[in-house]
């Protein structure tokens, strides 16, 4: 991941825990090709992630047919 921003703010900054997630409300069993979604302050900007897209398998619930 690449991040852009002021010198002062990334100097010792780190992502704070669940500050990078994929959205996958709504999505049922299945496998997709999705975007991870990056949480930051309004100083800084997100230039490049890797990898995009990331691959998402969502299982069944167990005992589901």
């Amino acid at each position: 991941m690449v991040i852009r921003g002021p010198q002062h703010v990334l100097h010792n900054y780190e992502l704070a825990d669940g500050a990078a997630y994929v959205d996958a409300a709504g999505l049922v069993p299945g496998t997709y090709r999705v975007s991870a979604r990056v949480d930051l302050p309004p100083s800084l900007e997100l230039v490049r992630q890797r990898p995009d897209p990331l691959t998402l398998h969502i299982s069944p619930p167990e005992g589901a047919r």
